[in-house]
């Protein structure tokens, strides 16, 4: 008897080269497999879409937390770059409202849809 959780069909699609570069990097970018990015542009775009924004969030959130250290271990943060910072948390607070509206709504959706079943 099959097994209905494991995948056991598959598909071949045909592309230019570019384009699966492209895919395999935006694949990378957001920690996921070319499969499993690829089934969630078809199947779930709000998740990766936030798995996205997560990533880029993440980012600046690394490269702040480097900047700290090096000031830290060098004496001290001149004041251009703690307005820089402060720039940079503030666009990072921002990202966090939007990801976290966008949250409200896929959950309200899949509240409804659940709902009407």
């Amino acid at each position: 008897m099959p097994d209905k959780n494991k995948m056991n069909a598959e598909m071949k699609i045909r592309c230019y080269l570019e384009e699966k570069g492209l895919l395999k990097k935006q694949a990378d970018e957001v920690g996921m497999s070319m499969s499993d990015y690829v089934r969630s542009l078809i199947f779930g775009k709000e998740k990766l879409v936030l798995l996205s924004e997560g990533s880029e969030i993440a980012k600046a959130l690394f490269l702040i937390h480097n900047d700290l250290e090096y000031f830290r271990s060098n004496g001290g943060i001149p004041s251009e770059s703690v307005r820089a910072m402060i720039e940079a948390l503030n666009d990072v607070s921002a990202q966090l409202n939007a990801v976290s509206e966008k949250l409200t709504d896929i959950h309200a959706d899949n509240e409804e849809v659940a709902s009407d079943e």
